[in-house]
């Protein structure tokens, strides 16, 4: 018991000093892989087996395992790990743990330049998309489809007016405005009495003013008269109703000159004036036109003669809108909408370049119900837009203004009769403007009547007009 006693007194010591031995190893070697592991995330790893002992060694590594097995074991001691981490060194320069150029990425790095691969890809190929649509989008309203009805219509009543003045030598009259200018004005009748060549150039509202004044500038030189009888609503238009109107879809595809010659946001409005509707309508009236359909408006409503005049419009036809007419309300224009309208500047930087170039400007009211009010300050501010501009301003005796029963379809459309008779006032009060007298207007302007109905040339007015009574009245026809 003594010798086994001393025995493992002696044991103790040396275990003590096996484990010192072994924690030294390793807090010597763990900072070592640590730095390297720090210093790049990627390295070279080998696990290799510790070095082998002598015969004596591993003996006496038994015998202290079973002494260990049979006594107590100091408090947290550590087993020697039987594998070590070892790093293989390249140079002194370059880390130990350094991947070569030919390693793969992580996982990790891996996915993450995948994903920005497909979101760069995924986004040119809807960049891709949308450019293919708006191409596509382009050509066939630009180049395929059309609307030969409706925007034909219009765009070949512009072109046939603008034709007309091209033929005109020296000084002319024009008329523009919208379609009160080809119902209720009659060239006709006005070129007869001035003995001046006349077209009426009025189309429709809706129509950009800015597109028909710089289709008309081509048309205009010094020593034209353009007389514009606007609309109410022609004054106080807004800029988007401006640029999407009908002429828009009109230049996209007829005319790109006049289109290109107007502000680049006009491209922008014209190229997106499409829709569904539009796309629809082309194929329906194409397929019209194609079978030789019969447009029904000009049997209708009437048509248009040489000089652009509407005609056609009779009494008779319009029996059927008095109801509508009068139920027809307008709300009244405010002077400072008339002042801050966008379709006021643009009719005044008409007159502006006018001036500029010698035609003569004269601004005038619209034919109108005299039902639809007209303020008195309304009045004055469009009198305004054109003599701001150096130009002048017509007022009628009866403002233009005439009862219900005087209208075709709007109360702003004079019927045939009316259009004659108020087209006679004009004519006598731009004379003194113009430096020119009147002569008798034409008789026998109406292919279906019983009584003549060009005011000034009876003593009592024309049955046919009934609103013709206060015209004579107002203006007398020369004795």
């Amino acid at each position: 018991m003594e010798q086994e006693a001393q025995v493992s007194v002696e044991v103790v010591p040396e275990e003590a000093a096996v484990v010192a031995g072994v924690r030294a190893a390793v807090a010597a070697r763990v900072p070592r892989a640590m730095g390297r592991l720090r210093n790049c995330r990627a390295g070279t790893r080998t696990l290799v087996p510790s070095q082998e002992r002598s015969t004596a060694e591993h003996a006496e590594s038994q015998g202290q395992r079973a002494a260990r097995s049979t006594g107590p074991l100091p408090p947290h001691a550590p087993r020697a790990p039987r594998w070590i981490l070892r790093f293989d060194a390249h140079d002194a320069t370059t880390p130990a743990c350094a991947p070569s150029a030919t390693h793969l990425p992580e996982p990790h790095t891996r996915h993450d330049a995948d994903v920005a691969v497909s979101s760069t890809h995924g986004f040119r190929r809807l960049v891709a998309a949308a450019l293919t649509s708006l191409l596509l989008y382009g050509v066939l309203f630009g180049a395929v489809l059309d609307r030969p009805l409706e925007l034909g219509f219009l765009g070949g009543a512009v072109d046939a007016k603008l034709a007309r003045a091209a033929t005109i030598q020296g000084p002319k009259l024009v008329i523009l405005a919208g379609s009160n200018g080809p119902y209720s004005h009659r060239c006709q009748v006005i070129e007869r009495m001035l003995e001046l060549p006349c077209v009426n150039g009025g189309v429709a509202v809706g129509i950009g003013l800015d597109y028909l004044f710089i289709r008309w500038r081509n048309e205009l030189h010094a020593g034209d008269i353009v007389y514009l009888p606007m609309e109410q609503q022609e004054y106080t238009i807004g800029r988007p109703a401006t640029e999407l109107g009908p002429d828009a879809a009109i230049m996209f595809r007829h005319d790109w000159t006049t289109l290109a010659a107007l502000p680049p946001r006009r491209w922008l409005a014209a190229f997106f004036a499409f829709d569904l509707r539009a796309g629809l309508m082309s194929l329906i009236e194409m397929g019209l036109v194609a079978a030789h359909f019969h447009d029904p408006r000009a049997a209708a409503d009437g048509t248009s003669d040489a000089w652009g005049d509407h005609v056609g419009h009779s009494v008779e036809r319009g029996v059927g809108n008095r109801g509508s007419i009068a139920a027809m309300v307008a709300q009244p224009v405010s002077a400072i909408a008339v002042r801050d309208g966008y379709g006021a500047s643009l009719i005044g930087g008409f007159a502006a370049w006018a001036r500029t170039h010698g035609v003569r400007v004269i601004g005038g009211l619209p034919t109108e119900a005299d039902t639809i009010p007209l303020p008195e300050a309304t009045h004055a501010a469009i009198a305004w837009v054109y003599l701001a501009q150096s130009g002048a301003f017509l007022t009628l005796p009866n403002r233009s203004r005439y009862p219900i029963a005087d209208f075709f379809d709007t109360p702003l459309h004079l019927n045939e009769a009316c259009q004659i008779a108020h087209s006679i006032l004009l004519a006598r009060a731009l004379a003194p403007l113009l430096g020119r007298t009147t002569l008798a207007p034409p008789e026998n302007l109406l292919a279906d009547q019983s009584v003549d109905p060009v005011a000034g040339l009876e003593d009592d007015p024309p049955v046919q007009c009934p609103g013709a009574t206060t015209v004579t009245a107002l203006v007398r026809a020369p004795r």
